[in-house]
C-alpha cells in the first residue's frame, strides 16, 4: 500500500512479509513493514494471533506472535497496522477499538475477506476508522470481490470499495492509500 507525494512517488510504504524463519526459534514470522518514500524501515508489526486451525484449516502456524499493538500518529490519523485475523479476532478487536486507532492498514493472505468487511464497518462506526485490507488476487473465485483488496473510508460516496487489480483494457487505479488522501481527509 503506497500513498503518492509529489511526482507520484510514494511517500509510504506498507509490505507483508509471511512465515519469514526466526534465526533463534526456527519459528514463521508474520510482519508488516512500513517504509519510508526513500525505502527506510520505520516500524514493524508482528502479527498478534497465529491462523486458527480446525477441519477447514488443518495446518494452523507455527508463529511467534507480537505482543504489542502499536499506534503512530501521523497527519493523516492514527495508524495501525494488523495483519488478516488481527483485524477480527475477538481479543484483538476490542484493543484496536480502545487504542483509538483511526487509519488501519491490513496485509492479507485470506481466501475471503468478509469478516475483514464486517470487522471494518464495526470499527468504522467504533473509531471513524479508515480500513485498507490488501488482500492477493483471486482470479478462480465464485465472487471475486469478496477475496480482492477492498478500502472503507468515513464520509466517502462509497462506504466500501473493492481494488480490482487492472486487467486487459481496464486502467489501473489508483493505489489504496492515494483515495484516503484524494476522497477521505478532503471531506
Amino acid at each position: 500500500m503506497t500513498a503518492a507525494g509529489p511526482n507520484g512517488y510514494p511517500i509510504l510504504a506498507i509490505f507483508g512479509r509471511c512465515h519469514c524463519k526466526d534465526a533463534k526459534s526456527g519459528n514463521d514470522l508474520n510482519e508488516a513493514v512500513i517504509m519510508t518514500a526513500s525505502g527506510v524501515p520505520i516500524h514493524t508489526h508482528r502479527k498478534l494471533t497465529p491462523f486458527s486451525m480446525g477441519k477447514d484449516f488443518p495446518v494452523g502456524e507455527r508463529i511467534e506472535t507480537g505482543q504489542v499493538l502499536e499506534v503512530l500518529p501521523s497527519d493523516v490519523g492514527n495508524l495501525a497496522v494488523l495483519i488478516c485475523l488481527d483485524l477480527f479476532h475477538q481479543t484483538i478487536q476490542p484493543l484496536v477499538i480502545q487504542s483509538k486507532a483511526n487509519l488501519l492498514v491490513v496485509p492479507s493472505l485470506s481466501p475471503e475477506t468478509g469478516p475483514h468487511r464486517k470487522a471494518s464497518s464495526t470499527l468504522q462506526a467504533a473509531n471513524h476508522a479508515s480500513t485498507f485490507v490488501a488482500n492477493r488476487w483471486f482470479m478462480d473465485l465464485e465472487n471475486p470481490a469478496d477475496g480482492t483488496s477492498f478500502f472503507r473510508i468515513p464520509r466517502s460516496t462509497d462506504a466500501e470499495k473493492p481494488h480490482w487489480k487492472p486487467s486487459a483494457g481496464k486502467p489501473a487505479e489508483s493505489y489504496l492509500i492515494f483515495r484516503l488522501m484524494n476522497e477521505g481527509l478532503a471531506k
